[in-house]
């Protein structure tokens, strides 16, 4: 029997060639520009004025709102998928054979070498941040060495996964939650930040061509549903890009007592699972 279609699928508008030649953002008729004296970034989705700059992580500068609550917490912790009865089981949520199959994959070959997961992140109702057959993810990038700093090269390390993808390819949000902040980082140029509602995470996503134009922060989203489109700006002030090719820059980040960035490669390996099991449930 085929499975229902998955919180992924048809989330949220893609639109018409979206992003997938456009240099600017909508309404900015061109290449992004930087801030003027005093001013914030230039936000790509509207075209408007920039307004006052606030600090983010690694040197960025975006929109916040004005309160930023934490992670949630008091939050029941869902096991990891093990089961192999008569239908495979997340939680309490039943699975297709597929899709059994699928996470069963992802048991042998990727949790071995990552034994320290979060379970909250490890249950249906997420999503791969690319559409399916239409990125290149071939290994695991968390700690690679970096050079690129906004003062010059200096050794630093590489705290998400790179998505190889075509320009304009539309990014999604890999699990319910908030729109924390979005704007200009010299790292990873355009940017959006998601909290990622009772798990006690953030999911960061850089190198932007432009947002969607219907997410603004302090938003709520859905699962699959689009923030923007892949490009390749960063490395540099508002508006470069070019200096490397198209790809997703996605990081986790955890919110509370011990934030930091944490490996995504585990979590996006098993969404993915999930997204293609439910592609051939």
């Amino acid at each position: 029997m085929a499975r229902s279609a998955g919180p992924c699928s048809g989330s949220g508008p893609a639109g018409a060639g979206a992003g997938a030649s456009g240099t600017g953002g909508p309404g900015a008729g061109g290449a992004a520009t930087g801030p003027g004296p005093g001013a914030g970034p230039h936000d790509p989705a509207s075209g408007a004025a920039p307004g006052p700059a606030r600090p983010l992580t690694q040197g960025g500068r975006g929109e916040r709102p004005r309160s930023t609550p934490g992670g949630a917490s008091g939050t029941s912790r869902v096991p990891a998928p093990a089961g192999q009865g008569e239908r495979d089981r997340v939680g309490r949520i039943p699975l297709s054979p597929a899709a059994g199959q699928a996470l069963r994959r992802w048991e042998a070959t990727v949790r071995p070498r990552y034994p320290d997961l979060d379970p909250r992140l490890l249950r249906p109702g997420f999503c791969f941040p690319l559409p399916r057959g239409r990125y290149r993810f071939d290994r695991d990038t968390f700690g690679d060495p970096r050079h690129w700093t906004p003062s010059g090269p200096r050794p630093r390390r590489h705290q998400g996964n790179d998505l190889l993808a075509a320009r304009g390819t539309p990014v999604r949000s890999v699990g319910p939650g908030r729109v924390l902040a979005r704007g200009w980082s010299p790292y990873g140029g355009w940017f959006i930040v998601v909290e990622l509602a009772g798990t006690g995470y953030a999911a960061y996503y850089s190198h932007l061509n432009r947002y969607s134009p219907e997410v603004r922060v302090g938003q709520r989203v859905r699962a699959g549903q689009v923030l923007g489109y892949v490009g390749n700006t960063g490395y540099g002030p508002p508006g470069t890009r070019g200096k490397f090719w198209p790809h997703l820059h996605f990081e986790l980040r955890r919110q509370g007592g011990h934030p930091g960035p944490v490996n995504p490669y585990p979590y996006l390996r098993y969404w993915e699972a999930l997204e293609a099991a439910e592609g051939d449930g």
